[in-house]
């Protein structure tokens, strides 16, 4: 039976990609902000779950400003899974007059270092088009990435990564891939700000304790890899602007658990900013604070 569904779900996924394909992404996108509008009506669990992170880590602003946030994060999210879709087909003159780049010196300073860059992003606007993004800006990208449930679902969306140029590496066993990226002066793209578990580094996160992955920090420490947060954020008009910042001052001192708590909130400190600023865009539907330390 689990066999049958994950076949219906792929049959449905293909269908509904190969439709949407048809149109233009501007007809796809006003269509998607009626579909986030609509998922946030009829999605109570996942809606109810953004408004009790929302309230958490604003505590001081009023429901329907908390309200507000968590309607326009469905549309962007909509918006986010549209672009995905058809991201394979988007050519050159869409990157070039959409999509806008600020502080890529920082991205070619760091790789004539020869060690690679830890790329550390988070789900604010469309992480996935971030990565197409560096690859036709003409860099190595290997990402590293959660697989699906659904084996069917995951090689559809893997296949539509991989036509971007983007290589991929699974979350399943991703130690010898990312040292080699590294070696071979790739930058490595983590999007590390989803739950990590019980056995995973606790660090303030919006007036909150948050398991958050030590990847991103033990590459660097252990490698010398210079480690830079890009995020990327849309504007009202579905442009997007990607900002690199400089090297972030990783601190290494000898104790790792002291360095990996320190590079790790380092990096988290900076992201939680971004996210203030556009809160909009990020993904409060996930648990982000879920997990408890062991």
């Amino acid at each position: 039976m689990k066999k049958i569904r994950f076949l219906l779900e792929y049959f449905f996924l293909m269908v509904f990609t190969y439709f949407f394909r048809l149109f233009p992404l501007s007809f796809n996108l006003w269509l998607a902000r009626g579909i986030g509008l609509l998922l946030f009506r009829v999605n109570k669990t996942h809606r109810n779950r953004a408004l009790e992170n929302l309230r958490f880590s604003y505590p001081g602003k009023p429901e329907p400003e908390l309200y507000n946030i968590a309607r326009k994060t469905y549309v962007n999210l909509s918006k986010v899974f549209m672009e995905f879709l058809v991201m394979p087909g988007l050519n050159g003159k869409y990157y070039g007059t959409r999509v806008k780049l600020i502080g890529r010196e920082n991205l070619d300073r760091a790789l004539r270092q020869k060690k690679g860059i830890v790329a550390i992003s988070g789900h604010l606007d469309n992480w996935e088009l971030l990565g197409a993004i560096l690859v036709r800006s003409g860099y190595h990208l290997d990402a590293v990435y959660h697989p699906m449930k659904n084996p069917f679902s995951d090689r559809f969306f893997n296949r539509i990564r991989e036509k971007t140029g983007i290589k991929l590496i699974s979350m399943d066993n991703p130690l010898r891939p990312s040292l080699r990226a590294l070696k071979e002066n790739h930058m490595l793209g983590l999007i590390a700000d989803q739950d990590a578990g019980s056995d995973s580094v606790f660090v303030p996160f919006f007036n909150r304790l948050a398991p958050t992955y030590k990847g991103p920090a033990l590459f660097s420490i252990k490698t010398g890899a210079p480690m830079i947060l890009i995020t990327l954020v849309r504007d009202e008009k579905d442009n997007h602007t990607m900002y690199i910042s400089e090297p972030l001052n990783v601190k290494v001192t000898g104790d790792l658990k002291q360095d990996l708590y320190y590079n790790t909130k380092l990096w988290s400190d900076e992201l939680e900013k971004w996210i203030k600023k556009y809160p909009e865009q990020w993904y409060w539907v996930h648990r982000r604070w879920h997990s408890r330390p062991r």
